[in-house]
């Protein structure tokens, strides 16, 4: 698939969102390509990944994206289904307090009801009848 997205952000903003990924310390690219440590080739390919997969790109490396960037990135696929949907899984990983997930609450749930098993009644047939 070598077309680029027809909803693409300009090249100064593209420019910019790659090297801004690169300067952070969780950078790390999730495929090597070429030579060890070719910072260039990296760069070559996140602006290819972000032009043409630009919700692939959201979903590998928008962690590493500050608000401004998620922001003017919103401007340019504002009809893109799949890169809204990264960019508001950012937003709102940025906003919360602490980012709860799934495994989290799942884990917080099975804790609970395993406290519920050894200390109560609650799901023993008779109480479950009567609820």
């Amino acid at each position: 698939f070598d077309v680029v997205c027809a909803m693409s952000v300009p090249e100064d903003v593209a420019l910019h969102v790659v090297a801004h990924c690169q300067s952070q310390p969780g950078f790390q690219m999730r495929y090597s390509y070429g030579q060890e440590g070719s910072k260039m080739k990296d760069a070559d390919l996140l602006h290819d990944l972000l032009l043409r997969k630009p919700d692939v790109f959201l979903e590998r490396y928008g962690h590493l994206l500050n608000g401004a960037l998620l922001e003017a990135l919103n401007r340019w696929y504002a009809d893109h289904y799949e890169v809204q949907h990264w960019l508001q899984h950012h937003r709102r990983a940025r906003t919360a307090a602490h980012p709860k997930t799934d495994a989290v609450v799942r884990n917080r749930r099975y804790q609970k009801m395993q406290q519920l098993l050894q200390t109560t009644d609650y799901f023993s047939l008779h109480e479950m009848q009567r609820r």
